[in-house]
């Protein structure tokens, strides 16, 4: 009895110590091509910007846009023991470029704390100031303050 249970001891642990990875493709190939910042949220901006985005993922140039062309959505599942799948860390990515620094992160200190949303734009909503003030920095006329207007301006 005594060396049955050192037996089991030995294999627990050393079934605790294996790592398990997986992994599937999944999610939606439209959401992503349109959520070009990847924090899995549609603002304003990227809406309105939408059919932009659309036409950069048609590939071939016909002026249709079809799955292939579309960017996937994969997700990679890493668990520990023999148990991998019940508790398991998860990161989903797309295969679209994304920046590698957050939008809510980006402009001047009292840009990033009007930005409520974390968007990485300021709607007239969000703005602070009087509607003057918002021309005066909405540059390109777009409707959106964005870090490249709001910076020096401090």
């Amino acid at each position: 009895m005594e060396e049955l249970t050192k037996g089991l001891r030995a294999n627990a642990g050393s079934s605790y110590n294996r790592i398990s990875i997986g992994g599937d493709n999944q999610g939606s190939r439209l959401f992503s091509a349109i959520d070009t910042s990847g924090d899995g949220r549609l603002s304003v901006r990227k809406m309105r910007t939408a059919a932009d985005r659309l036409n950069e993922a048609d590939k071939n140039g016909d002026g249709i846009v079809t799955l292939e062309e579309l960017p996937a959505t994969i997700r990679v599942l890493f668990g520990r023991g023999v148990a991998a799948y019940n508790n398991l860390y998860q990161r989903t990515r797309t295969t679209s470029p994304r920046s590698s620094v957050p939008a809510a992160s980006r402009g001047p200190e009292w840009f990033v704390r009007m930005d409520r949303n974390g968007d990485g734009d300021l709607t007239r909503r969000e703005f602070l100031g009087n509607v003057e003030q918002f021309k005066k920095l909405d540059t390109n006329r777009d409707g959106f303050i964005e870090p490249k207007e709001a910076e020096g301006t401090d």
